[in-house]
């Protein structure tokens, strides 16, 4: 789901709260409340910019029942908001890796947003030199656009860099 027990950014953890709308406020003084109790009762710890929780606390919270908003709307707000966070700090590594399980979590019904931060994270790959990767997830996002001549010419131009040069050409007659 969205909590695997990987680094969960703090700032996305505020993001998602603070676009639930409570009042005012309130969002960032209670999650610091409740991640300063975890972290107290061994249940969560900070690394840096994020924070880690515990498998436990996932399990327990699943126990008491659903949650009060649906876990496709917490995914989608959550990959919005990551959206953003990502565009604005394009090169944050645990922005990206929290970009890329959430692309992949079966929580994040939207294909749109999915695909959203797949773009994002392959910007990232390309630019730290994973060219593999970078072409990997352009091509999975070209197959699932066909129409879209953006996401394909990305694709081709991915692939080439990664040498992929058939698969390359496959993408640039589909963007023809």
């Amino acid at each position: 789901g969205l909590i695997d027990g990987t680094p969960l950014p703090a700032a996305l953890i505020g993001a998602v709260l603070a676009a639930a709308n409570p009042p005012p406020g309130t969002e960032t003084r209670d999650a610091g409340r409740a991640l300063t109790r975890l972290r107290r009762g061994g249940l969560a710890r900070s690394d840096g910019p994020a924070w880690r929780i515990h498998p436990l606390v996932v399990e327990a919270a699943a126990r008491l029942g659903p949650p009060p908003a649906e876990l496709s709307e917490v995914a989608a707000t959550a990959a919005r908001e990551l959206a953003g966070l990502l565009s604005a700090n394009p090169d944050d590594s645990l922005l990206t890796n929290s970009a890329q399980r959430l692309a992949d979590s079966a929580d994040l019904t939207d294909a749109g947003l999915a695909d959203g931060l797949r773009r994002l994270v392959a910007g990232h790959c390309a630019r730290t030199g994973d060219l593999a990767q970078a072409a990997a997830l352009w091509h999975q996002i070209a197959e699932r656009n066909p129409l879209s001549e953006a996401d394909v010419v990305a694709a081709a131009r991915a692939c080439a860099d990664n040498g992929e040069f058939r698969r390359a050409a496959g993408h640039a007659r589909g963007a023809v």
